[in-house]
Order: C-alpha cells, then structure tokens, then sequence
C-alpha cells in the first residue's frame, strides 16, 4: 500500500511554497514566500489539519501590492529593460506580494483518499507544500475527483483539462487515464460534446 505520509520540509528542498492566509471548507488562498514564485496553474499543493493531508489544485494566481490602498503604478519610463525596474527600485521586492487561490478537491487519511471536504478547512498560517505525485496519484484513483471543478465557465475547463493530465502523468498509464476521465466527464457536463473535446483537448496539450 502507498504511503501518503508528510514530507518535511527538509527532505524535499523548495517543497514548501506559502502559508494559509484566508480559508473556507472549499478553498483557502495563500500568500507566497517570495514574490513571483506561484506554483502553476492547475498544479496540485496540499497543506495540513489535524493529521489529515488536504489536497487542493491550483486556481488563480495574483501579484499586487500589499496595501491594497495603494495601486501599482509604472516605473520604467527611463528604462530599455524590465529587469531594471527592479534593480532601481529595490523596495517594490517588500511592498508586492503574490498569492494562489486552491480550490479543496478531497484529503488523505489513514493511507486512503476521500473526495470530500475535509472535516476542517485547513488553518491560517498553515504552511502550503507541493504535493507529491504518490498523492496526487491516489486522490485522482477516481476521475470524479474534478466534480468541485465543473462550474460551466472558460477557466474551469482549462482548470479541469489540465488537473487532469497532471493526475495522468502521476497514474503511470497516461492513456488509459485520460480515457476513464473522458467517459466520467461525459454525464458530468450533461453530454455537451463542445465542452468535452475543449476539456479533453486542454489535458492532452
């Protein structure tokens, strides 16, 4: 049997990448170490409560200033690169901020999966790590794992089609995947070919 088990923080460099900041039971946003340095769109982070392994995908991410009163204005009128932007106004490293919002698709317990919310959301100032592809793997055993996912909107197919090909690529058996998902998603957005072949056609990209 798999083991799902935590990985510190040491063992696996970099593996950390945020810490919780705002949480509900369906999502939680957080804000990243260092600015610019968002895990992908679509890519799988889970965080910790109470023993339980929450796993969540990647939605949205955001850079902005961190006084939300302030707006970001244009620095680089003078300049023929943006790296100086940076290099001149050494400060903005302190006064921006990036963010990811995850939406929650189940958890791991007792070396199980569930597609479920977790009993609690996860707590603020947890930290975020990159999920490993064991746990990514075993929560996507089920295709039905994206139905949290399947709100009719542009961003969501993308979301689904490309949380999709990362469980594939963690299965092992990529085609026999995308297949099951396929026949899964078909019922799920009520047979809308149109729909399926732009999700299918973004998890095959």
């Amino acid at each position: 049997m798999a083991s799902f088990a935590t990985d510190s923080v040491a063992s696996v460099p970099g593996g950390r990448i945020g810490e919780v900041i705002a949480t509900t039971t369906e999502a939680f946003s957080a804000q990243c170490h260092a600015l610019d340095e968002a895990p992908p769109f679509a890519s799988f982070v889970r965080t910790d409560v109470d023993g339980v392994i929450v796993l969540a995908v990647v939605a949205r991410v955001t850079t902005g200033p961190i006084d939300g009163s302030r707006r970001v204005i244009a620095r680089g009128a003078e300049h023929t690169d943006a790296s100086e932007v940076w290099t001149s106004n050494p400060e903005l490293e302190l006064l921006l901020r990036t963010e990811f919002e995850a939406r929650i698709l189940g958890y791991l317990e007792n070396d199980r999966a569930w597609l479920q919310y977790p009993p609690r959301p996860p707590r603020l100032h947890s930290f975020v790590y990159t999920a490993s592809s064991a746990q990514i793997a075993a929560l996507g055993e089920d295709p039905s794992f994206v139905r949290p996912l399947a709100d009719a909107t542009a961003r969501s197919d993308q979301l689904i089609g490309a949380a999709i090909r990362r469980v594939a690529d963690a299965s092992g058996d990529q085609r026999t995947y995308l297949l099951r998902a396929g026949r899964m998603l078909a019922p799920l957005i009520e047979h809308d070919i149109s729909r399926l072949r732009a999700i299918l056609g973004y998890a095959t990209q």
